[in-house]
């Protein structure tokens, strides 16, 4: 829902629990919550060092999940400082921890993460292909939170590419997702797109009327046109 600052007290609390109680697994994945409690709210030093004690301790207990987990925080954090090659290092070090384990959260938002450097980087075509992979495995499991940031960075690569038609029905179907399912994680600053906003603010009544069939269409028919694209 985007509400990071309520975030800050039960991840605290989980934190503190877990030192107390827990195992290193559980610390080091408590540590790496927190870290969004404070890089969403711009601290991002704070936020590193929780990563960086939780990529230690995971290395130490042989916790692959748990390194590739620090890995994407601090990917994360490298995006906030427009450092591209810095994210797409961090992703790729990160997918290749969560390959081979059963975890498709977090190998779908190490490529998501990863077409999000290329796409800064201006390579949309590399970019597409790591969402459209990375939409694969949220769509299989239905995330709505990852299909609504994937049509958006897949509708500024549309943007980019001057494809304003496909761009319009792409933000289109991402409106829809936000409105049928409360999912707000696209409010926060670091998934805003100036390219998609301007494209909007600037759309003529043709391509309004591309984005309001793209505001109509079921979450199957999003997902065909985006695979399809």
């Amino acid at each position: 829902q985007g509400k990071i600052e309520e975030t800050k007290e039960p991840y605290t609390a989980a934190l503190e629990l877990y030192r107390e109680w827990g195992d290193e697994a559980d610390v080091a994945e408590a540590l790496y919550n927190l870290s969004f409690t404070y890089g969403y709210a711009g601290d991002r030093e704070r936020a590193e060092g929780l990563l960086q004690e939780s990529l230690e301790i995971s290395e130490l207990a042989g916790h692959r999940v748990g390194v590739g987990r620090a890995y994407w925080g601090l990917g994360n954090m490298a995006g906030y400082r427009d450092e591209h090659d810095a994210v797409i290092d961090y992703m790729r070090r990160a997918t290749e921890e969560f390959e081979g384990t059963d975890r498709p959260f977090d190998l779908g938002w190490s490529l998501f993460m990863m077409g999000y450097g290329h796409q800064h980087k201006g390579e949309t075509s590399v970019a597409r292909r790591y969402l459209l992979e990375s939409m694969d495995i949220f769509a299989a499991v239905r995330d709505v939170s990852a299909l609504t940031l994937i049509f958006e960075v897949l509708a500024v690569i549309a943007v980019m590419e001057g494809k304003g038609t496909l761009a319009a029905s792409l933000a289109g179907a991402a409106h829809r997702l936000k409105a049928d399912t409360g999912v707000a994680i696209g409010d926060v600053s670091f998934n805003r797109y100036p390219e998609l906003i301007e494209f909007l603010e600037g759309a003529d009544d043709v391509t309004m009327a591309k984005y309001e069939e793209g505001d109509r269409l079921g979450l199957e028919e999003a997902i065909a046109l985006a695979r399809q694209e």
